[in-house]
């Protein structure tokens, strides 16, 4: 059962990403609590069977909004996620269907939220890379692509306003961001938390914002012709 929503988690289905992905870290210890979970995830899909990712029309400018959920997770972890999608040149808030998104523990265990947010703004800027890469292969010229996420400790260590003896004990890794931020290839950016998409993929949310958040990326497909 896990691994069939684990498919959907990944192909199509973003809304049941992080409720899949907590399960599928518990299945190696199978309790009847996780069972009852899972079946709520497919009582979830029953109950909203046709929604599913629309692409709008866009001038295919890579746009990323990343959010970090800081030790949510068993054994002091964080879970962060992303989501890509195509934008407007001339519409900064026109959000796209996504062409990525991930939603994913972080590899190390993180000593502060911002930390933690730096860490996924990190992989974010990763994975816009691989995906800019792809775009500009087909001849569509990228150009300075935002990262927005909702913490402002985070943008100021990726543009390099924060102090430095507060950032000495993270990995030198992450230093990989703060040159893409300096050579004008990424352009970390702060936006509001209320309106950050990327939050449904980083923790369970109330019903109201989860939605909210759900159908800025995700529509009805039931009235679209095949």
């Amino acid at each position: 059962k896990i691994g069939v929503l684990l498919y959907m988690a990944i192909t199509l289905r973003l809304d049941i990403a992080v409720e899949t992905g907590k399960a599928a870290s518990q299945q190696s210890h199978p309790t009847r609590r996780l069972m009852n979970k899972v079946d709520r995830i497919f009582e979830y899909l029953n109950g909203n069977p046709d929604l599913g990712i629309k692409y709008k029309a866009s001038d295919m400018q890579l746009r990323a909004v990343c959010d970090a959920s800081y030790n949510s997770e068993p054994g002091a972890r964080s879970r962060g996620g992303y989501v890509l999608h195509y934008g407007r040149v001339d519409e900064p808030e026109f959000m796209n269907g996504a062409a990525d998104a991930r939603s994913n523990l972080l590899r190390y265990v993180a000593t502060s939220a911002s930390e933690a947010e730096y860490m996924q703004t990190y992989e974010t800027g990763k994975g816009t890379m691989a995906m800019k890469n792809i775009v500009e292969a087909l001849g569509i010229k990228q150009h300075q692509i935002p990262i927005q996420n909702d913490n402002t400790p985070s943008v100021a260590i990726a543009t390099g306003q924060a102090k430095e003896k507060k950032t000495k004990h993270m990995d030198m890794r992450m230093n990989w961001l703060k040159e893409k931020v300096l050579r004008k290839i990424l352009d970390v950016q702060w936006s509001p938390g209320k309106t950050n998409v990327a939050d449904f993929l980083t923790k369970t949310l109330s019903e109201c914002d989860f939605e909210y958040k759900r159908d800025q990326l995700m529509v009805d497909c039931s009235g679209i012709p095949v």
